[in-house]
């Protein structure tokens, strides 16, 4: 006799964790829309608007021995969809602009390299005591990244690298229409052998949440 043997990576068990909310919360507007005509509520009424803005400066290195300084600038646009009072759902974008220069050490020319990362996901959101939420969202980001020198054109060879997120955690909200907001956030997909801290530090700015 055949034993079947069913094994969901962790990756795979927080996707159906977050399509799991999802689906719950199209259930639940389909058990509110047979309300919706007596309570008259329309569909723009229920969204809120939100996104961060994030910009720094860091150091690198590069082999051949090149150090240099990149700069990044980032915008995430995001809209929720209350499905309660305290529950929403929605989608949330992600737009980031990195510049670097590289050099050799003492002299030689200035390699430079421009990228775009674009990233999108979801996410679901729920108001557990006044200013406080807590937050789970899963995505993906297309990361360009320096990894060689095209001496020939002067110029840094980047590569492009998928990389899938699934974060957890909460934050504050301050004002009421309009309001800011802080976030702290953990990645529980980062791979254990990166250096990278998975924790995701968030300051953004919201209206009608």
């Amino acid at each position: 006799m055949k034993k079947y043997n069913l094994i969901i990576s962790g990756r795979g068990f927080w996707r159906i964790c977050l399509i799991a909310s999802f689906c719950l919360g199209l259930q639940t507007l389909e058990a509110q829309s047979g309300k919706k005509a007596a309570a008259d509520v329309k569909f723009a009424d229920r969204l809120w608007y939100g996104g961060s803005l994030g910009a720094g400066f860091s150091s690198s290195s590069l082999g051949g021995g090149l150090q240099g300084n990149i700069f990044f600038i980032g915008i995430s646009p995001m809209v929720g969809y209350k499905i309660t009072p305290w529950l929403s759902v929605g989608p949330r974008l992600e737009l980031q602009y990195y510049t670097g220069r590289y050099k050799e050490y003492g002299a030689g020319p200035v390699y430079k390299y421009n990228v775009l990362n674009l990233g999108a996901g979801l996410f679901t959101r729920a108001r557990v005591y006044r200013q406080f939420f807590v937050h789970a969202e899963y995505g993906g980001i297309q990361y360009s990244y320096p990894v060689s020198v095209d001496y020939q054109d002067n110029k840094i060879e980047t590569e492009k690298d998928l990389v899938d997120q699934m974060l957890i955690g909460g934050g504050l909200s301050f004002g009421d229409v309009f309001a800011s907001e802080i976030s702290l956030l953990y990645d529980l997909l980062s791979p254990d052998d990166s250096v990278e801290l998975p924790i995701v530090f968030r300051y953004g700015f919201t209206y009608r949440f």
